[in-house]
């Protein structure tokens, strides 16, 4: 089997999801934030190897655009969660209140806690 060289990044054009997954920057071997993204890459050979192609620099303007959409969706993601990290406590407990496993006073306690 041969390819890989861009991370199969012609198995994720249907999969947006995976696409954002694959951007979304996690720590490397030595500690450094590393992202899988290949879509720069990919619009750089488009360019650099079948530039002559009619089709070449528009295909390659397009994979730029997905990787600035991609690039947008992480953000956005990492916005989410920094907004959504401090409720954790307190959906937690008015869901548990509203199963009737925790009273009120564990939710009134982790809205106090709440900054």
């Amino acid at each position: 089997m041969s390819g890989g060289s861009f991370s199969y990044l012609c198995s994720k054009a249907e999969e947006p999801e995976r696409l954002v997954s694959a951007a979304s920057p996690t720590e490397g071997f030595s500690g450094e934030m590393v992202s899988e993204c290949q879509l720069q890459p990919m619009a750089d050979l488009i360019r650099e190897r079948h530039g002559a192609h009619p089709n070449a620099e528009r295909t390659a303007k397009r994979t730029e655009e997905v990787k600035a959409l991609v690039d947008q969706a992480v953000a956005l993601l990492a916005k989410i969660r920094e907004t959504a990290a401090p409720l954790a406590e307190v959906w937690k407990a008015a869901e548990w209140h509203a199963d009737s496993d925790w009273g009120p006073e564990a939710v009134a306690e982790a809205l106090d806690a709440l900054k």
